[in-house]
C-alpha cells in the first residue's frame, strides 16, 4: 500500500479529491503525462467510453505495465475502469495493484468460468483477473470475454483489455472483432522495422484499428526510419 508521503503526492498528481493508487502511476510523473495523452488520443478517436486492447511485439514489452498505466489515466476522467488481465499464463495485475483480499462474486456465469473480479484500492478501477487454480487456455479466456463483453460495458464505462504479446495471441484473435483499438508496446531500439511492420500488419487482419504504438524501455533516442515508420 501507498506511504504517507506517496498519499501527500497524489493529491498533487491527480485531479481534486480523486486519488490514484497504483505505484508506478504515482512516482512517475513525466510517463503520468505521456498516459495522459493517450487517452485523450483514445478519446478523440473513438469516445469517451471505448473498449482498448493492449498487446506486446515480443514477450517482456512492458504491455501489462502500459495497461495498467492506461487504466489509471483513464481513471482520472472520472469514470469507471475495468482492467482485464487477459495474459492468463502470466497474470501480473493483481500484484502490480497489491491486491490481497478476496474476489467479488458478481460475474456472469460465462465469465465466472475462468475469471475473477478484483477492486482495487484505486474505486474507479476494477481488474478481471484469471481465476487462480483453475486450468485455462488464451482460447478459453477469449471465447469467456467476448461472450460476457456486453456486460462488462453495462457496469464498466471504458475497459482496458491486457493482452498476451502477438502474434501468437489466441486470446486476441477471438476477441479482436469485439474491441474498439488496439495499442502496440514494442520494446524500443529492440525490434526490427520489417518486424514491427509485419506486427501492425497482423493487428490490422484482426479488423481492429491501431490506435498507437508506445515504444518502452529506451535507452536513448529512437532511429528516425522507426519513427517514420509508424
Amino acid at each position: 500500500m501507498l506511504g504517507e508521503a506517496e498519499r501527500a503526492a497524489v493529491a498533487n498528481l491527480a485531479p481534486s479529491g480523486y486519488r490514484i493508487a497504483h505505484r508506478p502511476y504515482v512516482r512517475d510523473c513525466e510517463t503520468q503525462s505521456v498516459f495522459r495523452a493517450l487517452r485523450q488520443k483514445i478519446r478523440v478517436l473513438l469516445s469517451e467510453s471505448a473498449t482498448v486492447a493492449v498487446c506486446a511485439a515480443a514477450p517482456g514489452a512492458g504491455a501489462s505495465w502500459a495497461a495498467a498505466m492506461l487504466a489509471c489515466a483513464t481513471a482520472e476522467d472520472r469514470g469507471s475502469v475495468m482492467l482485464i488481465d487477459g495474459d492468463v499464463e502470466k497474470a501480473t495485475q493483481k500484484s502490480s495493484f497489491e491486491i490481497t483480499g478476496a474476489a467479488c462474486n458478481r460475474l456472469p456465469p460465462v465469465l465466472e468460468q475462468h475469471f475473477d473480479l478484483y477492486e482495487t484500492s484505486t474505486p474507479q478501477i476494477s481488474i478481471l483477473s484469471p481465476s487462480e487454480g483453475v486450468s485455462c487456455s488464451e482460447r478459453d479466456a477469449g471465447a469467456s470475454l467476448r461472450g460476457g463483453l456486453s456486460a462488462i460495458r453495462s457496469r464498466w464505462d471504458n475497459i482496458i483489455l491486457d493482452c498476451p504479446p502477438i502474434p501468437g495471441s489466441g486470446l486476441l484473435v477471438d476477441i479482436a472483432p469485439s474491441v474498439d483499438g488496439v495499442i502496440l508496446v514494442v520494446k524500443a531500439e529492440r525490434e526490427r522495422r520489417d518486424e514491427l511492420k509485419h506486427r501492425i500488419e497482423w493487428l490490422k487482419r484482426m479488423s481492429s484499428p491501431v490506435l498507437g504504438v508506445v515504444f518502452n524501455k529506451a535507452t536513448g533516442h529512437l532511429p528516425r526510419f522507426l519513427e517514420r515508420s509508424l
